[in-house]
Formats: C-alpha cells, sequence, structure tokens
C-alpha cells in the first residue's frame, strides 16, 4: 500500500511590489477602451463599435450618416441586398467621440468594386 504523495515545497524570494505592478498593469490593460485596437478591431460592425466604445449603435449610426467617421459595407453587392450592413472603423469613432477631427472622412469602400479590382 503507498501512502499519500510526498509534499514539494519550493522556496523563491519572491518581490511583493513587483507582482503588484505588474498586476495593475494588467488590470489596466483590460479596461475596456484602455487599450489601442488590434489589428482585427480595427473595423468592426456597428454594435460591436458601440458596445467597445461604450455608446449606444444610434449614435454610432447618426455618425454614419453625418459621414463623420471611416465606414465601410460588409455587403458584397450592395445594389442587391435588401438591407446594407455596415462596419465602422474603431479608432475613427474614438477620434469622433473624444470630438477630435476624425481622420479624413472619406467616401465609403464599396465591396463589390473592391472585389472587381482583385479579378473576382
Amino acid at each position: 500500500m503507498t501512502g499519500p504523495p510526498a509534499r514539494v515545497t519550493v522556496s523563491i524570494d519572491v518581490d511583493e511590489e513587483r507582482i503588484r505592478a505588474i498586476v495593475r498593469e494588467e488590470i489596466a490593460s483590460a479596461a475596456p477602451g484602455a487599450g489601442t485596437c488590434t489589428a482585427s478591431e480595427t473595423w468592426a460592425t456597428t454594435g460591436r463599435a458601440a458596445k467597445a466604445c461604450g455608446v449606444g449603435r444610434k449614435r454610432v449610426t447618426a455618425l454614419i450618416a453625418a459621414n463623420a467617421i471611416q465606414w465601410r459595407l460588409r455587403n458584397l453587392d450592395p445594389e442587391k441586398c435588401k438591407q446594407k450592413k455596415y462596419e465602422v472603423n474603431v479608432e475613427s469613432l474614438r477620434a469622433a467621440l473624444r470630438g477630435e477631427t476624425a481622420p479624413e472622412p472619406r467616401s465609403p469602400i464599396d465591396a463589390a468594386a473592391w472585389k472587381r479590382a482583385r479579378g473576382g
């Protein structure tokens, strides 16, 4: 019959303040809106962009209508679609919400033209 597993104790000198600093950094980076956008969230749907910035979807839609932020259509063929779906640039949305000038509002990117330009 075997006994209970052996206990191994490891002694490490740990700087408590260094651990607290690391935890503070991790908490600050996890706060909503605290970090910068990654490449995957540079463009987001209106709902996700609104949630990321802490505003309502209607406000994002109003900024699209005013052409105050960068946006593009998600539909591959906007002429045949029943409902147009938009993606917005999250950084331009944040800049518009802060009252800063958005980085040159431009015309929307047409997905069908983009597809034709790439031989699709």
